[in-house]
């Protein structure tokens, strides 16, 4: 997922129903003669990794800073909604086939228990600037989540494992977007592809958002790690995550 094109379009469960369906199908009709386990493991699970790019580059272009805690609010917010979209495809998904994932009665979703957190706190966005950002947008809030748990424990869910941040650096150059939910090294990237250099500017980057664009090596990398786990929660595989180093930094820090 492109986030600015995403939040642009004003319509993250189209979007993400759609993205989570068109992978479902990438599944499904993999077979993979020479790897029983793979696909086996496709058959069981059906497991697939919606993940998203352009995090710094939306944050940049809206002037919030990404070691903000309006970044935080953000994030946390939007893939919260990203998880429960997936989700509620999925569900559609196995309440269409008739069909769950291998081993979904003796998991978390069955129980109910995954659900606790979004039935114990609100996800909503609670500053003026994040709210004005989902403006237009259908958010869930508790009593959609309530929802869900319910058509989740009587229909299923299709898919095992839904999402997963990749690092996305070189495609994310051709989305015109920032690599990931990772900050940006600098705001005109060099990059080597066997014998050529390339050179990619920041999307958006313009003389009045430039400030916003701080390089990851100037951030305070705990704030890297604040960010990455608020949008944890919502992510059931993994995060792609990089922390920048310089040589100033010793060997015990």
């Amino acid at each position: 997922l492109n986030i600015a094109n995403v939040m642009e379009q004003k319509d993250i469960e189209n979007v993400v129903g759609t993205a989570t369906e068109a992978l479902t199908i990438v599944s499904d009709l993999s077979q993979i003669k020479n790897a029983p386990g793979v696909r086996k493991a496709n058959e069981d699970f059906h497991a697939i990794g919606l993940g998203a790019m352009n995090l710094h580059g939306y944050l940049a272009k809206n002037k919030i800073m990404y070691e903000s805690e309006e970044a935080k609010e953000f994030a946390s917010s939007f893939f919260a909604a990203v998880n429960f979209y997936s989700l509620k495809k999925s569900m559609e998904i196995a309440k269409e086939k008739g069909e769950s994932f291998t081993g979904f009665e003796v998991s978390e979703y069955a129980n109910g228990n995954y659900f606790d957190m979004y039935l114990e706190n609100s996800f909503l966005p609670k500053s003026d600037k994040v709210i004005e950002l989902f403006d237009g947008i259908k958010l869930p809030g508790i009593e959609e989540w309530k929802q869900l748990k319910s058509d989740v424990q009587k229909y299923g869910v299709y898919n095992a494992y839904r999402m997963a941040v990749a690092p996305t650096q070189s495609i994310s150059y051709i989305q015109n977007a920032t690599a990931s939910i990772q900050p940006i090294v600098d705001v005109v990237e060099t990059r080597m592809y066997g014998n050529s250099q390339t050179y990619y500017p920041m999307p958006f980057l313009a003389s009045d958002n430039m400030f916003f664009y701080k390089s990851a090596y100037n951030m305070d990398q705990e704030k890297i790690i604040d960010l990455v786990s608020v949008i944890q929660p919502h992510v059931d595989q993994g995060i792609s995550t990089v922390l920048y180093v310089t040589s100033d930094v010793s060997t015990k820090t």
